[in-house]
């Protein structure tokens, strides 16, 4: 987020200490923003949880099985091409996904 904030981005971030259950404000705060990115070291549980469990939540996927840490410099060039892109029509729901490459 350091990274992207120094490039003139306006990005949040939020980290969950708890899933079971959700925050009462996760789908409040969440709606606030245009394009969501859940960024994961697995195949996609917390995102798929979310889809579940707030309706009409589609996030951006952004996930690794690679047993490493994140690389930041891939993060940002991943992102950034996210903020650039155009926000797609209104497809969302439960199975829509979007995954990040």
């Amino acid at each position: 987020m350091e990274v992207l904030r120094g490039k003139g981005h306006k990005v949040a971030l939020a980290q969950f200490k708890y899933v079971n259950p959700l925050p009462k404000n996760t789908a409040e705060v969440l709606s606030r923003y245009k394009k969501v990115v859940v960024a994961e070291q697995n195949l996609g549980q917390l995102a798929a949880l979310l889809r579940i469990r707030i309706n009409h939540f589609a996030p951006y996927q952004y996930n690794q099985v690679k047993g490493q840490p994140f690389v930041v410099t891939e993060l940002v060039t991943t992102f950034e091409k996210l903020l650039k892109a155009p926000l797609p029509k209104e497809e969302t729901g439960t199975f829509y996904t979007k995954i990040l490459e």
